[in-house]
């Protein structure tokens, strides 16, 4: 006897469609219903099993697709999926992909198979087409990262560009002209925009840029990766004198690099931030960053998810939420 996630699956939609199609309840479009009622009949499905319709609704699974947990930032965003998962009574599976091409697609084989009813994949791995083709099929959200040429599958990140823009124009602002930028070689449409934003805002200030200041290590947003190429910086014959690191981790090991090398902070060298994580305003001197609001875009991808997942057709949707610029002490007195 077939069962309402088994119907689900064979009709290619979610459990909750099934559900307001036996129930006659909620905004169904006619052609999803009259495929659903055809897959029921077909499958033998009986009005008698209501009541696995009821058990089935509590069992709602979600897929939550990190690149690791060690980095806070991630962990942030997993406690603002969480919060708005309870209010929805959702289970969620929390699964790392270790930036894993093979591991990521194995998990979203599971989504395939019908065992979650949705995904939220944040930075994934796999290509705009693999994403677009699925979106199709299944209920998924992207978080912080997107591909700019696709416009299907929703979305929830902030501007990096411009928060890039504000991050190096501080330090502009405040007399810098040898500004360099860690940065890592990892793929991130986040971090070659704040990549692009470094670059473009030294053009718009006239400010020769130099390849020689734009550090990318093949590495994650890892603190020893702010040491070695702090610890590079440092070595060059014209050291630069302000450093703007594509996260907060970064940061705190560039810093480590500096004052390790008797130098300070901002006396010797300023230091820029981003993410605003906990840590970047207990560490000494507190880090200059930009503010992201980790929690909300955690919130609200959820929030995209249990949309689709209910049926509520609201499209595409590319939400950018605010970030701020946070001036501390490693960047002026």
């Amino acid at each position: 006897m077939a069962n309402i996630r088994e119907v689900a699956q064979r009709a290619n939609v979610s459990v909750a469609t099934v559900s307001r199609v036996l129930n006659q309840n909620g905004k169904v479009k006619e052609k999803t219903r009259n495929h659903v009622l055809a897959v029921l009949e077909e499958m033998g499905y009986t009005r008698e099993q209501k009541q696995d319709v009821r058990e089935e609704k509590k069992l709602k699974r979600i897929l939550v697709l990190l690149p690791d947990i060690a980095n806070p930032f991630y962990s942030i965003i997993a406690q603002g999926i969480c919060g708005a998962a309870r209010k929805k009574d959702y289970l969620l599976m929390l699964c790392t992909t270790e930036r894993n091409y093979d591991v990521e697609n194995h998990y979203i084989d599971m989504l395939r198979s019908g065992m979650a009813d949705g995904a939220i994949i944040i930075t994934p791995i796999m290509s705009g087409s693999e994403l677009e083709k699925l979106y199709a099929e299944k209920n998924i959200v992207r978080c912080c990262e997107y591909e700019e040429d696709i416009n299907t599958v929703s979305h929830v990140s902030i501007d990096n560009y411009t928060a890039g823009v504000d991050a190096v124009q501080h330090l502009i602002n405040i007399g810098h002209k040898k500004i360099a930028m860690i940065s890592c070689d990892n793929g991130f449409l986040s971090t070659a925009q704040r990549e692009n934003a470094y670059k473009d805002t030294l053009r718009k200030n006239r400010i020769e840029f130099k390849s020689q200041y734009l550090t990318k290590m093949e590495s994650d947003y890892g603190y020893r990766t702010g040491i070695r190429s702090m610890n590079y910086l440092l070595n060059l014959k014209e050291p630069p004198t302000a450093v703007f690191a594509v996260s907060d981790i970064v940061a705190i090991g560039a810093m480590q690099a500096i004052q390790k090398a008797g130098l300070l902070i901002p006396d010797d060298i300023a230091v820029m931030g981003f993410d605003d994580l906990d840590v970047a305003s207990l560490y000494n001197p507190p880090l200059t960053t930009i503010y992201q609001p980790k929690e909300d875009i955690g919130r609200l991808a959820m929030e995209l998810l249990d949309k689709k997942i209910n049926g509520i057709d609201t499209g595409y949707e590319s939400i950018f939420l605010e970030h701020e610029l946070r001036i501390r002490k490693s960047t002026v007195k």
